[in-house]
């Protein structure tokens, strides 16, 4: 799944998507585009996380636009474990 971000806020966005989504991130990496003062962040969950994932962030980060989601190049065995999201405050 991507997201993006404000680049201005990077660093309290990953603080926030650890605290939300917890051990169900399983990576994730971050394009900064200087030009736009934007960031792609692309996000690796489980499949079965991905509804709640979306709520999650939306209750966090309502400013960020979700884009694309596929299904991981990563073979599932080298994958996170599905786990539970977090509850959002």
């Amino acid at each position: 799944m991507s997201i993006r971000v404000r680049t201005a806020n990077l660093t309290e966005v990953r603080r926030l998507l650890h605290r939300v989504l917890g051990p169900a991130l399983d990576i994730y990496t971050a394009v900064i585009d200087n030009k736009t003062g934007q960031a792609c962040l692309q996000l690796e969950l489980a499949r079965a996380c991905v509804s709640d994932a979306m709520s999650s962030i939306m209750c966090v980060l309502p400013e960020a636009e979700f884009g694309t989601i596929r299904r991981s190049a990563r073979p599932p065995a080298s994958r996170a474990p599905t786990t539970r999201m977090r509850a959002t405050d």
